[in-house]
């Protein structure tokens, strides 16, 4: 998992670089854009309509 974003990254950094070597500043400010942002996953907590956390999976299918 740590070589497939390390290979990410340093394509996403060769793409930036080809960009700025071409002036085309469009993708040069997308991919710095997209390198610089945060990787962070998305858990939000799941509740009912009362308020109540659904823990489960079936609790969440089943209320959803």
């Amino acid at each position: 998992m740590r070589k497939d974003k390390r290979k990410f990254i340093d394509d996403l950094a060769k793409e930036a670089e080809a960009a700025a070597r071409q002036h085309n500043m469009k993708i040069l400010y997308d991919t710095t854009k997209q390198l610089s942002r945060k990787f962070k996953a998305t858990n939000h907590q799941i509740r009912d309509l009362n308020g109540r956390l659904l823990i489960t999976t079936e609790e969440q299918h089943k209320d959803g």
